[in-house]
């Protein structure tokens, strides 16, 4: 969980100037947090679970959404 958590705050401190290239793998990993959201154990691996899943689920939508990475320079 905290890798999947360190991946998604990767996304969001990546220097907006720069083309982002791990957004696939990303995107392809958010279903991932959906394990630890079902078999939770305790609330705070619930929490992170569901903010890790939508971290993950925004950087799919930036990856597939063609007018937010329009360079406007």
């Amino acid at each position: 969980m905290l890798v999947m958590y360190a991946m998604a705050m990767h996304f969001y401190l990546w220097p907006i100037d720069c083309l982002y290239p791990h957004s696939k793998y990303q995107a392809l990993l958010a279903p991932i947090s959906l394990v630890a959201i079902f078999f939770f154990k305790s609330w705070d691996i619930l929490f992170m679970g569901i903010h890790t899943l939508l971290l993950n689920l925004y950087v799919g939508y930036y990856l597939l959404d063609p007018d937010s990475q329009e360079n406007y320079s």
